[in-house]
């Protein structure tokens, strides 16, 4: 009997694949959903036996800062992980399927620029929808999870938070999961629709009723930025350019004495904050006009802009042809529904998992 593979085909026996499909977005919101949790276990498990072996309180152990470190990294060190052993397992060409190109230095400034604009314009309105889930009783700590008290850690702090997120998350949430949901017969509308999936699957990850705003609202910026530029670099830069600023930002408020005071919410601060919301958006449009013009090739777009006419007749032709060789063969099902049917299940599986995650989260935390 024929062992069944979850993930689908090993295809290491045949030519390397350059284009993720459907089952591999499905795989890696799964697999980013999954993996983080797979890893916890596994370093609880070592350090509850290190603590052992020492004849050590588990806190002890837990408090040491190396551990720390290993802990703030576990989820970045699952999405590596699986990169890494998915992307091999499929014989992909990753920097092809994940789309590194050659950059434009306009653009990589530009991408700096518009991320920390983004992100301090858009700052009260986050403020704001976390104010109202305040309202609920929902209490929990925003600070981050490191000290940053001197030079050192600001540097380990950016590198932790920054650096390694900004590639790993990018290339799971954006390059795999955007890209296998879209292809160049895609129309504008599922492209977009494509890019708020990722989105939404990029703040379910966080599995975190406070952590789910913004990341999704930052997740749809990047992921249109990736869509429009056809080059994951871009969405790299803004992401690292909003984690670090957060962090700087931190460090510079961490050596301060100014108390900061709590932000009071009538019609006028309201209004502001909706105002530069909608600042924060033009900017990000104009900046995406911007990638547009400046972009040559985009794999994105390529094929559905200059022939869409054709596409939709040899769609409705393909469809036909379908059905009349679907009536020829009985109840056989076309192989593309079976792998359709297992993404959208996949994709049911992890969006059920999350929301699970997410509501105890909130539950937990309602004082």
């Amino acid at each position: 009997m024929k062992n069944f593979n979850f993930f689908g085909n090993n295809s290491t026996n045949q030519e390397k694949k350059t284009k993720y499909d459907k089952n591999d977005s499905a795989n890696a919101f799964l697999g980013g959903l999954l993996a983080p949790i797979i890893i916890s276990f596994i370093f609880v498990f070592i350090f509850v036996v290190i603590a052992l072996m020492a004849q050590s309180e588990y806190e002890t152990i837990l408090n040491h800062p190396v551990i720390q470190v290993i802990t703030l990294l576990l989820s970045q060190i699952a999405f590596g992980v699986f990169l890494w052993w998915y992307n091999k397992k499929k014989n992909v060409d990753f920097p092809k399927a994940i789309k590194f190109k050659k950059v434009n230095i306009i653009l990589v400034i530009l991408s700096v620029v518009v991320a920390v604009a983004f992100l301090f314009l858009s700052n009260n309105f986050v403020n704001l929808l976390d104010y109202l889930l305040r309202l609920t009783g929902y209490d929990k700590s925003s600070t981050l999870p490191l000290e940053l008290n001197n030079v050192g850690q600001l540097l380990l702090g950016i590198t932790i938070l920054a650096v390694v997120p900004a590639f790993l998350e990018e290339m799971l949430f954006r390059g795999m999961v955007v890209s296998g949901l879209v292809d160049k017969k895609s129309t504008l509308k599922k492209k977009i629709l494509a890019v708020f999936i990722s989105a939404l699957i990029f703040a379910c990850i966080h599995q975190s009723a406070q952590q789910f705003l913004f990341p999704l609202i930052s997740g749809m910026v990047f992921g249109l930025v990736y869509l429009f530029s056809g080059n994951i670099w871009y969405s790299i830069i803004m992401h690292f350019s909003s984690n670090a600023t957060v962090v700087i930002m931190s460090y510079i408020s961490s050596g301060s004495d100014v108390v900061s005071q709590p932000i009071v919410y009538d019609f006028g601060t309201v209004a502001l904050s909706i105002g530069l919301f909608i600042a924060a958006i033009a900017i990000v449009i104009g900046f995406i006009f911007l990638i547009k013009k400046l972009t040559k090739e985009n794999e994105f777009f390529d094929t559905y802009e200059n022939e869409e006419v054709e596409i939709i007749v040899d769609e409705k032709i393909e469809s036909k042809n379908d059905n009349i060789d679907n009536q020829n063969e009985g109840t056989k099902v076309p192989k593309s529904s079976i792998m359709d049917t297992l993404a959208r299940n996949k994709f049911l599986i992890a969006f059920a998992l999350s929301i699970f995650m997410i509501v105890y989260d909130l539950i937990s935390y309602i004082s």
